[in-house]
């Protein structure tokens, strides 16, 4: 989830010598997909930079705006695949309970998970007093495949979902600044997160 430092995964998980690949945005894809917001040289300078950093790190990314084979490659490869389920963009969403209110969730995760069998982990940063971050690797997600595949993709992200709340309700300071982010994307067309409805 985009929960506390949650990029630090991809350097947590490579360093270790594990290979890992991660379905992501170019950090410079918002000056594409946001023209309205005038950029100054500065923001897209620190944009540029911020996606060679990324690059940088021991992961092969994965761009979510193009083909999804790599994706299923890796998995085929038995490798990591990191996909932050409560991303926003995805085309389809599904309806889960997530704070007491419903919330929209993108299913392309899930369903990758449910076409290729793979073990869900979910996994969270925590920030330590001392500055430094924690991450967390929960057991698997115990979802289940039968003959209706819409209500399995809704059981599989209930239970991530089940997780990441627990997270959120410990340390909201965590995620924050993505609910915010979300409220902002609704304004230039993207399903909100959270229902204004309780």
């Amino acid at each position: 989830a985009h929960f506390g430092a949650n990029q630090m995964i991809m350097p947590a998980v490579g360093y270790m010598g594990y290979r890992m690949c991660q379905m992501s945005a170019p950090a410079t894809v918002w000056i594409e997909r946001l023209p309205e917001m005038k950029s100054t040289l500065v923001e897209r300078m620190m944009l540029r930079h911020k996606w060679r950093n990324e690059q940088s790190l021991p992961v092969k990314h994965i761009n979510i705006f193009g083909s999804l084979r790599e994706a299923f490659m890796c998995l085929k490869r038995n490798e990591f695949l990191g996909i932050a389920i409560d991303g926003g963009g995805g085309k389809d969403t599904v309806e889960v309970d997530f704070l007491g209110r419903k919330a929209c969730f993108p299913t392309g995760a899930i369903d990758m998970a449910l076409r290729t069998g793979c073990c869900v982990l979910p996994v969270f940063m925590l920030r330590n007093k001392d500055a430094t971050n924690s991450m967390i690797i929960e057991p698997p997600l115990q979802y289940k495949t039968g003959t209706d595949k819409e209500a399995d993709i809704r059981d599989a992200t209930q239970l991530f979902v089940n997780r990441l709340e627990q997270y959120v309700l410990r340390r909201p300071c965590h995620y924050m600044y993505f609910l915010a982010w979300r409220s902002f994307m609704v304004t230039k067309g993207d399903t909100a997160l959270i229902s204004a409805c309780p």
